[in-house]
């Protein structure tokens, strides 16, 4: 074997062998490294997705409790506003039939002083009626009282 290593040619060629050997090496451990580190960076980018997922649904559920909580209070609140507008609509109603009572029984009073009016020029109740729009009983009782004085 020393007769191998006598031989220069030999010699070069095992160192040959030998340094592309460790330069093999060292390229099997640089890439070994990297994949480690490729390895913790996508472990810690998990880690973080995960995180970020909880955080995500959290959300969701807190944005649909929200959600939740507004629809009930527009609700609330329409609820009371339709309230607050029945009972303006029915005070209005009210409003209403007052004044028209008001009107109608001032009406009345003028139709009865235009009786009272005529049945002292002595006109027949019929007329008194026609002329005033108050019925022909209402007439015939003014003229008769008024007759009667």
């Amino acid at each position: 074997m020393t007769a191998l290593f006598a031989n220069p040619l030999y010699l070069y060629l095992v160192i040959a062998v030998a340094s592309a050997v460790t330069s093999a090496m060292v390229v099997l451990a640089g890439v070994a490294f990297l994949l480690k580190h490729q390895n913790i960076r996508m472990s810690f980018m998990n880690s973080q997705m995960a995180g970020m997922e909880k955080m995500l649904e959290t959300l969701k559920a807190d944005m649909k409790t929200m959600a939740n909580t507004m629809d009930k209070d527009r609700q609330t609140t329409f609820e009371r506003t339709e309230k607050t507008l029945h009972h303006i609509l029915e005070r209005m109603v009210t409003l209403e039939n007052r004044i028209l009572d008001h009107s109608s029984s001032k009406q009345s009073g003028k139709q009865v002083n235009e009786a009272i009016r005529l049945a002292q020029l002595q006109t027949p109740p019929k007329q008194i009626a026609e002329q005033t729009g108050i019925p022909y009983d209402m007439a015939k009782t003014i003229a008769t009282f008024h007759l009667a004085q």
